[in-house]
């Protein structure tokens, strides 16, 4: 996976910290995730330039920009993961977690059972149903490393 260049990285994060997180959570990491918190932690991908990330998938033709990536202790000045989790506990589908946003607020889940294990999904906040079986979720990759190997940057 490469390296990302982000404006605010949060710094690595230990084992022994995701550890305890996957523990409090009842859930595992995928490898690929787990080495990104280790070595980045999530930070600012929003450019300023103007620009911003686009991942590979796209819904409509339309770019799918990315703008944060959680992090893990990640203090006042961005979202922390778990507290984030929690957050949308009960509204984005159970098998996901929420490991990053778009600017318009819609999640960039990760999915951590069996099926699709690891795979990166794009959640729409204000295109919910009634419940959570109901959420519209779009496909953006096959795994976190692909999804980070395929941000692009993009002018509008």
């Amino acid at each position: 996976m490469r390296k990302l260049s982000m404006r605010d990285e949060y710094g690595s994060c230990s084992s022994s910290v995701v550890d305890s997180i996957e523990g409090r959570l009842g859930i595992r990491f995928p490898a690929d995730y787990r080495e990104f918190l280790y070595e980045m932690n999530g930070g600012y991908l929003e450019q300023e330039n103007d620009s911003f990330y686009d991942a590979v998938g796209h819904i409509d033709q339309l770019p799918v920009d990315v703008m944060e990536l959680y992090g893990v202790g990640a203090g006042e000045r961005a979202s922390e993961l778990v507290d984030t989790i929690k957050l949308y506990r009960n509204r984005i589908p159970d098998c996901m977690i929420p490991v990053g946003s778009d600017s318009f607020g819609n999640q960039i889940c990760l999915v951590t059972t069996q099926e699709d294990f690891g795979k990166i999904y794009l959640w729409i906040h204000d295109e919910v149903g009634q419940g959570q079986h109901d959420s519209l979720v779009y496909l953006i990759s096959n795994s976190f490393t692909d999804f980070v190997d395929g941000l692009t940057e993009y002018r509008d």
